[in-house]
């Protein structure tokens, strides 16, 4: 019976340069540090995030595309701690994130009561101005003039439309 010796390849190394008339000197001891990589993270992952969004990088966004050619924006940013009863909920119209030309409302304190959840979108009065966002097989916004209906108009979204709406069932019905 055959019996075989597996010995590890640095020890054969170790070995054969035993063997030779050729005496070196052993490489110095290099320690390497040890690192732990946790098996569960300790901070959730990072959500993508529409390049365009008007929404600061700690909020949600919850809608968001370009309108028409591109050169305007429309977001829905959530506080991350939104509820029924706490965070707060902002429409935002505009260029970029510097240039914001409109929010709605100004304070974003209790601003889920500003706000309706629809079938098909998200709707507020502004004043005398009704908008709402449409997300019903296409995407957009709608602006209702109480005083001059001529200045109605149908903004359609353009490109991509993130519409994260329905994460509002729980806050606002």
């Amino acid at each position: 019976m055959k019996h075989s010796i597996l010995i590890p390849a640095s020890l054969a190394i170790l070995a054969l340069s035993a063997c030779s008339d050729n005496i070196e000197t052993p490489a110095p001891d290099v320690s390497v540090p040890i690192v732990t990589i946790p098996t569960t993270p300790t901070q959730p992952l990072p959500v993508a995030r529409p390049a365009n969004s008007l929404c600061n990088a700690n909020e949600i966004v919850l809608f968001n595309c370009q309108i028409g050619s591109g050169d305007k924006t429309v977001s829905v940013c959530a506080s991350s701690d939104l509820s029924n009863s706490s965070g707060s909920l902002q429409y935002r119209y505009g260029s970029n994130a510097y240039s914001v030309d409109m929010r709605f409302p100004q304070d974003s304190n209790a601003s889920q009561s500003l706000f309706n959840l629809e079938t098909n979108g998200l709707s507020f009065n502004n004043g005398s101005i009704k908008y709402k966002i449409y997300t019903d097989g296409t995407a957009g916004i709608k602006t209702f003039w109480a005083k001059d209906t001529s200045r109605n108009k149908v903004l359609p979204c353009s490109g991509t439309v993130t519409n994260q709406l329905q994460k509002l069932n729980s806050v606002l019905n």
